[in-house]
């Protein structure tokens, strides 16, 4: 269990937690500053494509608990499936506010999750620039909740000249943008508040502080148990652990050792036998299997395409042949060649542990469509591809007041910071789409995009908040057409929106 003790400055950060993995679940948490004398904090949850942001206001030496057997209902109730993965993987987070003021908090993360600090500037929230991209309801309700300062979903329903459940879902949309931040009142009943984002300049600034955060007890790796029973669970278990880590990767040299040894005492090798062995097994591995199986994935699922393409050495029939080939040639010296046990034992167990290790890692040949948006040296590019070849896309390029149609699969995107969405449309798609969002710092980094990722394909959308994946996202898809749509939140502003509404 992880209890670091941080300072969060006021909207100048976020501290992300990721659930186990295959979970899909990764939560964002930021200090939004004192009001009427508490604490106020943000709730970014994601999970499996919804996103629902909750804000929660504690007494500023307080305790909150988000995530366990007392969690935040408000949470809880309002992201489908998150209660029973919480309940099934013991998922637990809560906070000890230790004491706050209007500029700082600073509490203590109680967590089987391990807390990462991602310091950047919190740009959630409604600006001038974002007014214009409402539509005229949604703008008009906007100004009227900023007017009234908090409303509720009976008055909402009232000025809107709707039904409550058509309010509610108007208010939903804003509220997963963040323009409007809802609340529980004493009686636990939802109250809607607007959200006007603070004033921000270019984006590009750096991290703003660093995060305090303890080590996790030796020996524990949080957030990443297993509630699998049997065989499979307990190997799960160990080979994730530090210290299962660590005899997993001294492994071969041990049995090389005893190997060695074994010989020495038993007089039944010898030196240039050692090498020859050892030649058979490991030639075969990374001189024609190894090989074969990186160049199909990548391939399949390629995120650069380089300059020169050899199209036939990515033929299937021949990449076959060539795995069979040097797989094959294994075999036959555990089964024909060789006349020692020991030797022929290995040897074809070293051969059924490539087959098995070639069917575990069948999901790495997935075909897969890669959108990808990179800001490096004031410059920024898009570039689409499928299946390891540039894929012509439909892109759409939003300005304030401007727009860019290109139908390319790659070109450099003019005036990025002031760029509010990048739109592109493919019409065929893979099994699995890869949306990358990321700033190549000048020391070779890379750091993830803050925005608002949406994914649509048929009737289904779903939404990511591209600040608690790092910028990265892999969505499973079905073959057909589908549309990426990134909003950004730091792109510059003309102002609040404060004084137009």
């Amino acid at each position: 269990m992880s209890r670091p003790v941080l300072v969060l400055s006021r909207r100048q950060g976020l501290l992300l937690f990721r659930g186990p993995r295959k979970t899909g679940l990764r939560l964002g948490l930021v200090y939004l500053g004192l009001q009427g004398g508490e604490a106020r904090f943000r709730i970014d949850a994601e999970l499996d494509g919804n996103l629902r942001r909750v804000e929660r206001a504690t007494p500023a030496t307080g305790n909150w608990e988000v995530l366990g057997e007392n969690g935040d209902p408000n949470l809880l109730g309002k992201l489908p499936g998150l209660q029973h993965i919480v309940k099934a993987r013991s998922i637990s987070l809560s906070l000890e506010i230790m004491d706050a003021d209007q500029q700082a908090a600073r509490v203590q993360v109680t967590s089987s999750m391990r807390p990462v600090y991602e310091g950047t500037s919190d740009d959630t929230g409604i600006d001038l620039a974002g007014v214009f991209e409402l539509s005229e309801a949604q703008a008009g309700l906007v100004g009227w909740i900023t007017r009234q300062g908090a409303v509720s979903l009976s008055e909402t329903a009232e000025y809107t000249e709707r039904d409550e459940g058509a309010a509610r879902m108007l208010l939903e949309g804003l509220i997963q943008r963040g323009y409007v931040a809802e609340r529980a009142d004493a009686n636990g009943d939802p109250r809607y508040e607007a959200r006007l984002a603070t004033r921000r300049g270019r984006r590009g600034a750096g991290r703003l502080m660093q995060a305090l955060e303890n080590d996790p007890p030796d020996g524990a790796e949080p957030g990443r148990q297993s509630s699998d029973p049997g065989v499979v669970g307990l190997w799960r278990r160990i080979s994730t652990s530090k210290y299962g880590n660590f005899l997993l990767g001294a492994s071969p040299v041990v049995a090389a050792f005893l190997m060695a040894q074994w010989l020495l005492f038993t007089d039944s090798g010898s030196f240039t036998g050692l090498l020859s062995f050892i030649g058979v097994i490991i030639v075969p591995l990374l001189g024609g299997i190894f090989p074969v199986l990186l160049l199909f994935a990548s391939r399949r699922k390629g995120e650069r395409v380089p300059t020169a393409v050899y199209r036939f050495l990515g033929n299937p029939v021949l990449l076959t042949v060539i795995y069979v080939l040097f797989l094959a040639s294994i075999l036959v010296h555990g089964l024909v060649i060789w006349t020692e046990p020991l030797q022929r034992v290995l040897a074809v167990l070293t051969s059924v542990m490539v087959v098995v290790m070639t069917i575990a890692m069948r999901r790495a040949f997935d075909r897969r469509t890669i959108v990808e948006l990179r800001e490096e040296d004031e410059r920024a590019f898009f570039s689409v591809t499928e299946s390891g070849r540039p894929a012509v896309a439909d892109v759409r390029l939003e300005y304030p007041g401007d727009e860019h149609h290109l139908e390319t699969a790659g070109d450099e995107i003019p005036a990025f910071p002031s760029l509010r969405r990048a739109s592109f449309r493919t019409e065929r798609g893979a099994g699995a789409l890869k949306v990358w969002a990321h700033r190549i710092t000048p020391e070779g980094n890379s750091e993830g995009l803050a925005g608002l990722l949406r994914v649509s394909q048929g009737d289904e959308t779903r939404q990511f908040d591209l600040k608690l994946s790092n910028g990265q996202v892999v969505v499973p898809m079905v073959p057909g057409a589908c549309q990426v749509d990134i909003t950004f939140s730091g792109a510059d502003s003309a102002g609040s929106v404060g004084g137009l509404l």
